[in-house]
């Protein structure tokens, strides 16, 4: 793969993070299609997503940890940390392949998705025959059915 650019957090959890997505303000919609996610989309000094190739790229050279960081519009801050995060190609659609154990203040949401293929408005994956998980919950990503993430 090409090198790229990448936004790194240095002051979050002992720092050293590579910022995969960040969403503050709303000034970008993420409901995107599979291409875009694929490539990635946004600004890394605004609202972006790094990309699906590139993040599996990065999971697929050693062992990574995700962060999750929340906070909420009134302030309030939350986290989860899974200690190996890896996803598939995109042959595999993107599979969330592994998550490792879990830490944090925030629910354990992302276990929903283990071994889901990555889903967009235009690329169903989710199990739900019926309904379009995607609209749902506001946006794409590793979703098992429209009860959780």
């Amino acid at each position: 793969m090409t090198p790229f650019p990448a936004l790194c957090n240095g002051d979050l959890d002992g720092g050293g993070w590579i910022v995969i997505q960040k969403r503050f303000d709303g000034s970008i919609n993420f409901n995107r299609s599979w291409t875009e996610f694929r490539n990635g989309f946004g600004q890394l000094h605004g609202e972006f997503f790094i990309g699906l190739d590139k993040l599996h790229h990065i999971t697929n050279t050693q062992p990574y940890e995700l962060y999750i960081q929340v906070e909420e519009f009134m302030g309030e801050a939350g986290f989860a940390s899974y200690d190996n995060f890896k996803i598939g190609n995109e042959a595999s659609q993107y599979k969330l392949e592994s998550l490792g154990d879990f830490r944090g203040t925030l629910s354990n949401q992302m276990m929903f998705g283990m071994k889901q293929k990555f889903t967009t408005y235009d690329h169903q994956n989710d199990q739900t025959r019926y309904i379009d998980c995607d609209p749902e919950w506001f946006g794409a990503w590793w979703h098992k059915d429209c009860n959780g993430p």
